[in-house]
């Protein structure tokens, strides 16, 4: 059992990466870019479902609104990876 704690454990570890300014041949105003452009990206994602929320509270009709929310959900988990890549 402590064999599958030690792989959930790991498979959100950034222990076995190496940085982006130590891996390849990087500038620093390269990686800087790189790192604003994934916050500009996450901020867009995070956005998206906020107003579409904003949207559905303003809505009459409540015809679709399951498949809104379901988008919504799905939205967010897409923020981790992004983020996370972000961090390392």
């Amino acid at each position: 059992m402590n064999e599958i704690f030690e792989i959930v454990e790991n498979l959100f570890s950034s222990g076995g990466f190496m940085p982006r300014w130590i891996c390849g041949q990087w500038s620093e105003t390269l990686g800087w870019l790189y790192i604003m452009a994934n916050i500009a990206i996450g901020v867009a994602y995070l956005s998206i479902p906020i107003l579409l929320y904003k949207f559905l509270k303003k809505r009459k009709e409540k015809i679709y609104n399951r498949v809104f929310i379901c988008f919504i959900l799905y939205d967010y988990p897409l923020l981790v990876p992004l983020f996370k890549n972000t961090y390392l």
